[in-house]
């Protein structure tokens, strides 16, 4: 399987080659911070995830959250499940920011409205290293998935985008 992180992502998980992963390769991805092909002519899964540290999380989900919606209204378009990947865990996120008036209670309402309202499923990861477990370990059994069953990707036109 190939990893792929999109051009954008500012504070990059360290993933390797190795295993089941063939490669980790950097490029555009019209939603999401990580994504994964079974091989190099097969299509982007449908399936991302983004990943958000806890400034970061506070500032999408506040100033930034027009934007934040169109990302999940595009992911939505073309049937891609985003999952939304927490560098914290919830009680983390309720403890809230020095930085932001917004309680973290409010964050975590927002996260949940998301969920419930658009199916982003939020993931609060104690670490970077289970965050990276987290999305390897999805990626992996949606390969195991696709070989078991001898199903093909859906071609989604969206995913393939330019470099």
């Amino acid at each position: 399987m190939i990893i792929i992180r999109d051009t954008r992502e500012q504070d990059p998980i360290a993933i390797n080659a190795g295993g089941d992963i063939e490669q980790v390769v950097v490029q555009k991805l019209p939603v999401g911070d990580y994504g994964c092909k079974l091989s190099a002519d097969s299509p982007i899964l449908p399936l991302v995830f983004e990943r958000k540290g806890i400034a970061d999380l506070w500032q999408t989900l506040t100033v930034d959250i027009t934007r934040f919606k169109a990302e999940v209204e595009r992911a939505r378009e073309s049937s891609i499940t985003l999952y939304l990947a927490i560098e914290g865990t919830m009680r983390d996120v309720y403890a809230g920011t020095s930085f932001s008036t917004v309680l973290g209670s409010q964050i975590v309402r927002t996260i949940f409205m998301f969920k419930v309202r658009y199916g982003v499923e939020p993931i609060f990861c104690a670490s970077r290293d289970e965050m990276k477990y987290y999305m390897l370990e999805t990626f992996d059994a949606c390969r195991r998935n696709y070989l078991k069953h001898g199903d093909t990707v859906p071609v989604q036109d969206y995913m393939e985008t330019p470099e």
